[in-house]
């Protein structure tokens, strides 16, 4: 689905601009036209970008130490199910089946330490199995799927592994 590269464009800049400078996360997104599926209810991949944005953002704030910086560039956004039209609803549904309609996030990214800059890292984080387990965490919150996949990834890759402070 195409969006408003527009409209995307102006919605990522103004989040951009109210991202503090020292900030342990910052993410960019390669070309959310191309996007396989970010697009919300209404169509609209800027909410549901900005909202990835700030999600990685927090996990930074919450989890890296304060010198660390983290670059993350989204190359590709695949939302868990499949938008669709239901006539009885104003507007589009995200319905989701448990089959190879799971959550995926392509990205690249750098991790900056005690003046260090680890190599590129690219990967795709995926969770095939997000219908089989049930967590009062995320049941409240808009992309719980994408959110508890990111949590996750995030937590192997920058908390679990490293060494102690």
């Amino acid at each position: 689905m195409r969006c408003q590269p527009v409209l995307v464009a102006m919605l990522l800049a103004l989040a951009m601009a109210a991202t503090p400078a020292r900030a342990g996360v910052t993410v960019a997104f390669a070309d959310p036209r191309y996007f396989t599926d970010a697009d919300d209810s209404s169509g609209n991949s800027a909410r549901t970008l900005l909202e990835i944005k700030r999600h990685l953002e927090g996990l930074g704030a919450r989890y890296l130490q304060p010198a660390d910086l983290l670059r993350i560039q989204v190359l590709n956004v695949d939302l868990a199910g499949q938008r669709q039209f239901l006539r009885s609803m104003p507007s589009d549904v995200r319905v989701v089946t448990g089959d190879a309609d799971w959550p995926r996030i392509e990205l690249r990214y750098t991790l900056e330490s005690k003046g260090e800059i680890s190599m590129p890292v690219q990967e795709t984080i995926a969770d095939m199995a997000y219908l089989r387990r049930i967590d009062r965490e995320y049941s409240s919150v808009s992309l719980p799927y994408e959110k508890r996949m990111l949590d996750e990834w995030f937590k192997a890759r920058f908390v679990e592994h490293r060494p102690p402070r």
